[in-house]
């Protein structure tokens, strides 16, 4: 099978014996992402956003994603978030930290920039007839890192399913950096906080 992909797994055992047989259906692994299963609501995959090493210049600059073989296949596939909920009425919201390292920060203004994401609905989730169908497509996403709240998914904008993906186009997504800012070595990290948001 393929990255990703449900499967029916069997066994059985025969001899001098009433045969024994057993199957249980599995995910085949995921190289890029981790996947869980919430036991409520929750979110079922969530990316992380690496974008290498880059250069202070003496302007705004737009940084893509790094490009790697172990990294989304060299931008060959896309990061995605994969959520879970039973409530009819959800929403989704996501914030951005500011940029550190150990002795600095980037400022407030540095955005997360995720363009607009497809999103897809599932059918028969996590059984070897999953189906994901195309629903829709969010707003441009631009995220300040200064851990504003923004709304990605307002209510009731996606219903009829129980799991939902966002995919972020791996050349869409950017880091953009002010002017004369960040310092030569250092490695910067910040955190997005998604937020599903449930009711009845």
């Amino acid at each position: 099978g393929t990255a990703g992909q449900v499967l029916r797994a069997g066994v059985t055992t025969s001899g001098n014996y009433s045969g024994v047989s057993a199957s249980a259906t599995v995910r085949v692994k995921d190289n890029d992402q981790a996947i869980v299963t919430p036991t409520a609501e929750g979110f079922i995959s969530v990316p992380t956003f690496n974008f290498g090493q880059v250069g202070v210049a003496g302007s705004t600059q737009q940084h893509g994603l790094k490009e790697a073989a172990d990294y989304y296949g060299n931008g060959t596939r896309n990061p995605y978030l994969r959520i879970k909920k039973t409530q009819p009425n959800w929403s989704l919201t996501a914030q951005l930290s500011q940029p550190k390292s150990a002795t600095d920060s980037l400022p407030t203004a540095t955005r997360l920039l995720l363009g607009a994401a497809p999103v897809s609905s599932f059918s028969n989730y996590n059984q070897p007839t999953e189906l994901k169908n195309a629903v829709g497509t969010t707003s441009a996403i631009s995220l300040n890192a200064n851990n504003t709240a923004t709304r990605i998914i307002t209510n009731q904008q996606f219903t009829g399913s129980n799991i939902y993906q966002l995919d972020f186009t791996f050349n869409n997504v950017k880091l953009e950096v002010p002017a004369n800012q960040g310092v030569k070595g250092q490695q910067y990290q910040a955190v997005i906080t998604w937020n599903l948001v449930t009711g009845p």
